[in-house]
C-alpha cells in the first residue's frame, strides 16, 4: 500500500514563526489577520486528499454515528480528530443527557506510535457527509475547516472536549470554539460545529446555516461582523479563578481568569454554562477558591450575606465572608466595592455590565476639600435621581400617574440606568478602544460637543439635578486611572456652543488642575471617615435589599422593568422584531447588579488601636511612613548573611527572607543563583547552599541579573544586552530556553518583575530603561535616556509608578513612561561631599492615596533617603523660562538665574508677611498667607548640574486665578537612616553601602541590606520626642537647606524639631507645636514642616 505524504503547514495560510510552542501563549493577528483575503482555491489547493474508498467509509461512519448519537454534548477522543466533536447546538433538544462514543478507529490510533498517531489522525479527519459532498456550490464555499484549527494547536495536542461559545469583549462578540486538551484549553475565534457534526469557519459558512449563540442585535450590527481573530492558548496550570456569569440577564456566561493576567468572558448556547464551569474547574491545578488575593475576596462556598450561626460556623472554621472583613477594617472601601461588584457579576470584558461606583462628593468648586464637612458629599442613602427635592418630585408624578394600556410595562420612576454601555464609553471616549466603542454607537462620529463629558462637576450637576435623563453613578476609573481625563491622543471633540473647545476633562479646583492629583484626592474621599461611616446605605440601593420591592419604592429606587434579571425570557418571545428590540434594549441600557443581599447591610465600625490622621476626616492605622521621626534600629542586625544581602522579601506573618547577593526568590523555598566561575544557572533551597538543578550556559555571555515571574519562569539578562527566557520544569527541576529578548545595546544591569501590572523592566548600562509585557513578553516602552547607566529599579504594585536610578539621580516615571519627579541624592550643602551611587529603591504601597507614601533609595554611601512625592506650588514667572526651553543648552543657562530669581521672591514675600511681628514669631497673618512648601536643594542640583533634558518636560499644571499660581510636582525629603550604616558618621564602626530596602507586609516597620550581609529592622519607637535619628550634625552643613545661605558668625545655624535639618533664622522662624512628639509649646520648625503639622492640626 503506498505511503500518505505527511502533510506539512503551507506558511501562506499560517505564520510559522508565530507558534512558539509555550506554556501560556495568545497568538493574535498574524494568525487571522488576512485571512478573509485568502483566495478559495488555495484554500481547497491545502486540503486533504483522501482516496474515494477511504471517504465514502468514513463518511459512511459519519452518518451512523449522526443517527445513533445525535443528542452527545461531548465526545471523548484521543487524538485530533476534531470533526468526530459533537455539536452543542444538539444538546437542545435532549439537554439531560449526556452521551460518551467510543471509536474503535480512534482508540486505534491512539494505541501507535506518536509518528503514526501524527499521520493518521490527520488523515482520519473526515469530508463533509455524502451529500453534501454531491453538491458542487456547497464543497466550493467550504474554508479551511479542520485543517486549519489544526493548525492553531499545540504540536501533538490530543484534544478531548469542545464546544461552541462567544467571547464577550467590550460590545462586541466573537463566536468561536472552546477546546480541552492534555495540557492546555484553547479559545479559537472564528469557528463553529454543526449539527452534522463537521467544524466550520464562519467566513464561508452561509448565514441560514447558522445559528448565533448571540443574536447580531445585541452588538447593534444585522449580520456577523469580520474583524480580526484570537486563536488563545492557556494552561490549566495559569487557570486562578472560575465565575459563573450573567450575560444580557441570562446565566448563560463564564469568566476565566488567568495567572499571566488574562481574563476572558465566555457565552455558551443554553443549558452548557454548568457543564462547561464543572469541566473548567476539573481540570484546573493550581485553583484559588476565593481568599483575600482573589477578585471575589473570599472563597465560593462562604455566602456574602451570613446569619448569625452561619457567621458562627464559618468563624469557627476560618472562613470569613468580605464583608466580615470589610467591617474590621481589613480592606479598604475601594477593594470591598470591586469585591461586590465581581460577586454580582459585573465584568470589565462587558460594557453593559461594567463595574459601578458612587458618586462621592458634592463639592466640586473650593479650592481646598474639607472632608469633614458632611455638606461636602452626597447623599449615599438616596439614588442619584433622588439628590435633588425638586427633580424627585418629577420622577415621582410620572410614577405615580403611569398608565399602560396594555399592562406590559409597570410603572418606574427612572427610564434611564445608572450604568451602561454609553455611559462607560462616554466617561473613557479619550482612551482607546474606548473612543472606537463610542464612534461604533454614535454611528462613525462623536456626539454633540455640549453632550459630551468634558467637566467633572457638569457631569455631577447633570446626574444630580438639571437632567431629567441622567441618573448615572462612576465607575472605578475615576478612583484609578488619571489617563481617561486627559486627551492624549489629541482627538478632534468638537466646540461647544459657547466656543469652548472640547480637550482635557475640566477638574475641579481642589485638583489643582492635575489629573494624578485629582485621582489621589477624589480616592482619599472615598476612604474618608464619612464616606466609611454611610457607604453601606449606598449599597443597601445598588446590591441590597433597596434594590427591589417595597424598599426601592420607598427609597425611590425603581427602574424600568427591563433592567432587572428574571423580568425577560428571551426562548419565550416568538416575535423576532420584540425579541431584538429586547436585546437591544438590555444590551444598551443597562442591567440591575444581582442582588447580594436581603437584609440591610451592616455599618464599619473600626477603632484603630493606633490611629493616624494627617489629613482631618482621614483616620488610618499608623505607618512607618507617618513616623519618620521616632523610626528606631536596635543596636544587633536581625539577621546575618555570608555575603552583600541582595533581595528582601517581607513575610505574610512578620519577619523578612534575606537572600544573599546573585540570588533571588524562584518559590517560597527555592531560589536560583548565578554569577560562578563556570557561567551556570543553579537552583537551590532556601537555607542551604546545596543545589537541586545546575545549568551550564557553555560560551553563552555572562548573566548580570535575575528576576522570576513565577515559580516556572525565569529572566536572565546578560552582558550582551539581550534578556533570555526561560521555562522552569518543576517536577525534575531544569530549566528551558523559551525566547530572547533583545533591545539593550549594552549589559542589562537589573531586571525587575511586577506581576500586579503584568510588567517585566530591564535596565542597562546603555542609559535606557524598557518596559516589557509580562505575559505576551512585547515591547511596551522605552524610558527616556539617563544620564549614565541605570543602577537600580522598582515598581509600585498598586499605582504601577515606575522608580530607576542613575548615579546619585532617583528618576519617578508614570506607567506610561511620563516623567513625575528627579531628585539628586547628593546635597551640594554638605562641607564634605561623599559620591553616591543609588543601589536599591523601594516603595511604600499601603493606602496609595495617601500623599505621605515614600519613595526609598539606598547607595553607596550607607545612607537611606526618604522622599515623598508633593504637588509643590508656584508661580507662572519662575515657570516660565523652563515650560518651553529651545534647547537643553537654553536651560542649562538660565536654570541658575531663574533659581535666583524665584529665591528673592520668595524672600520678599517672607519679609513682607513678617512686617509688624517679631522675627521668629510670626503674626496669625503672616502664617496664614506667606509660608510656601519648601523645596529641596537636591531638587535644584537635578536642574543645574544635569544635562539631561526630560525634566524640562515635566508637565506644570496652571491654576487659573488672580495670581495666576503653578503647580509642580517635586520629591521632597522626608527623612534619612544613618545608623550603622552611613560612612560619614564617625560613630559607625562599620558603614556598609545599602544593597537592599523592603518594608514589611503591614508597613509597621523597614528592613534594611547592607552591603556585609546584614539586615535591620528599623521600627516606630514608643518614647516620641527624642532627637531624631536624621538629626543633620552641625559641622557637616556650610549652607541653608532651603535658601542656600552662607553660614557665619553672624548667620547661625537652627535646627527644625521635626525633621532635623539645618536651615537660617529666616527660613526656620515658624513656631509650631508637635503633637506627633508629644511637643505642646510651640517650637522652632522649618517651613515645610510648619504647613504639614499646620494642615495635620486643623479640623
Amino acid at each position: 500500500m503506498k505511503r500518505r505524504r505527511s502533510k506539512t503547514i503551507d506558511s501562506r495560510i499560517v505564520d510559522l514563526s508565530a507558534m512558539v510552542n509555550t506554556p501560556c501563549e495568545e497568538r493574535g493577528e498574524l494568525l487571522f489577520a488576512d485571512m478573509h483575503e485568502v483566495s478559495l482555491s488555495m484554500i481547497q489547493r491545502v486540503s486533504v486528499r483522501h482516496s474515494d474508498a477511504a471517504l465514502l467509509s468514513r463518511s459512511e461512519e459519519s452518518v451512523e454515528r449522526d443517527d445513533t448519537d445525535t443528542n452527545d454534548a461531548e465526545i471523548s477522543a484521543d487524538g485530533d480528530a476534531l470533526n468526530n466533536e459533537k455539536s452543542e447546538a444538539d444538546l437542545d433538544e435532549e439537554p439531560e443527557e449526556e452521551g460518551i462514543v467510543d471509536d474503535p478507529q480512534l482508540n486505534d490510533v491512539s494505541n501507535g506510535s506518536d509518528a503514526q498517531k501524527s499521520d493518521e489522525i490527520k488523515d482520519a479527519v473526515p469530508k463533509p457527509v455524502q451529500s453534501e459532498r454531491r453538491d458542487p456550490v456547497t464543497s466550493k464555499k467550504r474554508g479551511p475547516d479542520n485543517q486549519t484549527l489544526l493548525r492553531l494547536l499545540e504540536q501533538g495536542e490530543q484534544l478531548h472536549s469542545m464546544f461552541r461559545c462567544a467571547r464577550v469583549q467590550g460590545l462586541d462578540t466573537s463566536e468561536g470554539l472552546l477546546l480541552f486538551g492534555r495540557e492546555h484549553y484553547y479559545v479559537v475565534d472564528g469557528f463553529t460545529l454543526l449539527k452534522t457534526r463537521e467544524i466550520r469557519d464562519l467566513d464561508f459558512l452561509p448565514q441560514e446555516l447558522h445559528d448565533p449563540i448571540v443574536p447580531y442585535m445585541a452588538c447593534g450590527a444585522t449580520r456577523p461582523s469580520r474583524r480580526t481573530r484570537l486563536c488563545s492558548k492557556f494552561s490549566y496550570d495559569d487557570i486562578r479563578e472560575v465565575h459563573r456569569r450573567r450575560y444580557l440577564l441570562q446565566p448563560i456566561a463564564i469568566e476565566v481568569f488567568s495567572a499571566d493576567g488574562r481574563n476572558y468572558l465566555l457565552a455558551f448556547p443554553k443549558r452548557m454554562r454548568n457543564r462547561v464551569y464543572q469541566k473548567l474547574v476539573s481540570m484546573a491545578k493550581a485553583l484559588k477558591d476565593g481568599g483575600v488575593e482573589s477578585v471575589s475576596g473570599q472563597r465560593s462556598s462562604v455566602p456574602v450575606e451570613q446569619t448569625g450561626r452561619v457567621s458562627l460556623l464559618t468563624s469557627l472554621i476560618g472562613q470569613q465572608s468580605v464583608t466580615q472583613r470589610w467591617i474590621r477594617g481589613e480592606m479598604s472601601n475601594f477593594q470591598y466595592l470591586m469585591h461586590l461588584n465581581t460577586l454580582a457579576g459585573r465584568s470589565y470584558n462587558d460594557l453593559s455590565q461594567y463595574p459601578i461606583f458612587p458618586w462621592i462628593l458634592s463639592d466640586y468648586s473650593s479650592e481646598v476639600l474639607d472632608l469633614t464637612n458632611p455638606h461636602s458629599f452626597r447623599n449615599l442613602s438616596r439614588p442619584m435621581g433622588a439628590q435633588s427635592a425638586e427633580r424627585l418630585g418629577q420622577f415621582l408624578k410620572r410614577y405615580r400617574e403611569w398608565d399602560d394600556p396594555s399592562g406590559e410595562t409597570p410603572p418606574y420612576m427612572y427610564g434611564t440606568h445608572y450604568s451602561s454601555a454609553m455611559i462607560v464609553v462616554s466617561y473613557l471616549v479619550r482612551l482607546e478602544p474606548f473612543t472606537q466603542q463610542f464612534l461604533k454607537l454614535q454611528g462613525g462620529h462623536f456626539d454633540l460637543a455640549d453632550r459630551m463629558f468634558h467637566s467633572v462637576a457638569d457631569a455631577w450637576l447633570s446626574a444630580s439635578r438639571n437632567n431629567m435623563a441622567d441618573v448615572k453613578e462612576l465607575i472605578p476609573e475615576f478612583f484609578s486611572l488619571p489617563e481617561m481625563f486627559l486627551n492624549s491622543n489629541h482627538f478632534d471633540l468638537g466646540i461647544k456652543q459657547n466656543g469652548v473647545a472640547l480637550d482635557d476633562v475640566i477638574l475641579p479646583r481642589w485638583a489643582k488642575g492635575d489629573p494624578r492629583e485629582f485621582v489621589r484626592i477624589h480616592r482619599q474621599a472615598l476612604e474618608c471617615d464619612y464616606v466609611s461611616a454611610n457607604l453601606h446605605n449606598w449599597i443597601d440601593l445598588i446590591f441590597g435589599y433597596k434594590q427591589c420591592g417595597e424598599a426601592a419604592v420607598e427609597s425611590c429606587n425603581v427602574y424600568h422593568h427591563l433592567f432587572y434579571e428574571g423580568n425577560v425570557d428571551f426562548e419565550n418571545i416568538e416575535d423576532p422584531l420584540t425579541r431584538n428590540a429586547t436585546i437591544g434594549f438590555i444590551n444598551n441600557f443597562g442591567q440591575i447588579p444581582t442582588q447580594l443581599f436581603k437584609k440591610p447591610h451592616p455599618q464599619k465600625k473600626v477603632a484603630y488601636t493606633d490611629s493616624y490622621s494627617s489629613v482631618p476626616g482621614v483616620t488610618t492605622q499608623r505607618l512607618f511612613y507617618h513616623s519618620l521621626d521616632c523610626l528606631k534600629v536596635p543596636q544587633l542586625p536581625i539577621k546575618e548573611l555570608k555575603s552583600a544581602v541582595g533581595a528582601l522579601h517581607a513575610l505574610e506573618k512578620g519577619g523578612v527572607l534575606a537572600l544573599e547577593a546573585n540570588r533571588v526568590l524562584l518559590s517560597t523555598n527555592r531560589y536560583i543563583s548565578w554569577g560562578f566561575p563556570d557561567r551556570s544557572i543553579r537552583i537551590g533551597i532556601v537555607d542551604s547552599d546545596r543545589s537541586m538543578c545546575i545549568h551550564e550556559l557553555c560560551e553563552s555571555a555572562e548573566v548580570t541579573c535575575c528576576a522570576c515571574g513565577d515559580s516556572r519562569t525565569l529572566f536572565t539578562g546578560s552582558t550582551m544586552g539581550t534578556i533570555c527566557v526561560w521555562n522552569v520544569m518543576e517536577r525534575l527541576p531544569r530549566l528551558r530556553a523559551r525566547r530572547t529578548l533583545s533591545a539593550h545595546t549594552e549589559a542589562v544591569t537589573a531586571l525587575l518583575v511586577c506581576a500586579p501590572q503584568t510588567l517585566l523592566v530591564s535596565a542597562s548600562r546603555d542609559c535606557t530603561a524598557i518596559l516589557w509585557h509580562l505575559s505576551s513578553l512585547t515591547f511596551i516602552r522605552q524610558l527616556r535616556p539617563h544620564p549614565a547607566a541605570v543602577t537600580a529599579v522598582a515598581v509600585n504594585d498598586t499605582t504601577g509608578d515606575i522608580a530607576t536610578a542613575s548615579s546619585s539621580l532617583l528618576f519617578v516615571w508614570s506607567i506610561n513612561g511620563q516623567i513625575l519627579a528627579v531628585v539628586n541624592s547628593i546635597d551640594s550643602s554638605y562641607v564634605e561631599h561623599i559620591p553616591n551611587i543609588i543601589l536599591s529603591i523601594a516603595f511604600s504601597t499601603m493606602n496609595e492615596w495617601d500623599e505621605e507614601n515614600v519613595v526609598m533609595c539606598g547607595g553607596s554611601d550607607g545612607v537611606v533617603r526618604i522622599y515623598s512625592i508633593e504637588m509643590v506650588e508656584g508661580d507662572n514667572d519662575s515657570c516660565a523660562q523652563t515650560e518651553h526651553p529651545s534647547s537643553v543648552q537654553t536651560l542649562s543657562q538660565s536654570s541658575t538665574a531663574s533659581l535666583q530669581q524665584h529665591l528673592e521672591r520668595q524672600r520678599r514675600r517672607l519679609r513682607m508677611g513678617s512686617s509688624g511681628s517679631s522675627l521668629d514669631t510670626p503674626s496669625a497673618e503672616s502664617q496664614a498667607e506667606s509660608p510656601e512648601p519648601s523645596i529641596s536643594p537636591a531638587v535644584y542640583d537635578c536642574f543645574e548640574s544635569s544635562t539631561w533634558d526630560s525634566i524640562v518636560n515635566m508637565r506644570k499644571w496652571s491654576q487659573d486665578g488672580p495670581t495666576q499660581c503653578v503647580w509642580q510636582r517635586m520629591l521632597v525629603p522626608r527623612a534619612s537612616l544613618t545608623t550603622h550604616t552611613a560612612f560619614f558618621r564617625k560613630d559607625n564602626l562599620r558603614p556598609a553601602p545599602i544593597t537592599a530596602i523592603a518594608p514589611s507586609k503591614d508597613h509597621k516597620s523597614l528592613f534594611i541590606g547592607d552591603g556585609v550581609g546584614r539586615v535591620w529592622q528599623w521600627q516606630m519607637g514608643d518614647e516620641v520626642g527624642s532627637r531624631v535619628d536624621h538629626w543633620v550634625q552641625d559641622p557637616s552643613r556650610s549652607s541653608c537647606t532651603q535658601c542656600q545661605q552662607r553660614f557665619s558668625i553672624a548667620e547661625r545655624r537652627h535646627h527644625c524639631r521635626n525633621c532635623g535639618h539645618i536651615f537660617c533664622s529666616r527660613c526656620s522662624r515658624f513656631e509650631s507645636d508637635i503633637k506627633h512628639m508629644k511637643i505642646t509649646k510651640p517650637v522652632r520648625v522649618c517651613q515645610g514642616c510648619y504647613l504639614r503639622l499646620k494642615a495635620q492640626g486643623t479640623s
